[in-house]
């Protein structure tokens, strides 16, 4: 189990600062977020502390979605909330 202060770069962000602090990442393509780089937890800090529309695609040659709360209504409810960590 992945203490606080391995998650603090996920602080905030409303609804999906949340679903991305629950979200089982070991099941994911990038793993749990204690062991990605640094630059994807800074871009996914951002993304979810911004007020703005933001949708951060990460990787090669699968690319995994996070987005913020703002970019919510781009996705509509036949997307949101399960593209949060769906790769392509």
């Amino acid at each position: 189990m992945q203490d606080a202060a391995d998650l603090s770069f996920l602080a905030g962000g409303g609804e999906m600062g949340e679903r991305t602090r629950a979200l089982d990442w070991s099941s994911t393509v990038l793993g749990p977020p204690r062991g990605w780089p640094q630059s994807l937890k800074t871009s996914v800090s951002i993304c979810l502390g911004s007020r703005h529309p933001i949708v951060v695609w990460w990787g090669n040659p699968a690319y995994t979605q996070f987005y913020n709360d703002a970019y919510i209504s781009f996705l509509g409810e036949a997307k949101h909330p399960v593209w949060l960590g769906r790769s392509t």
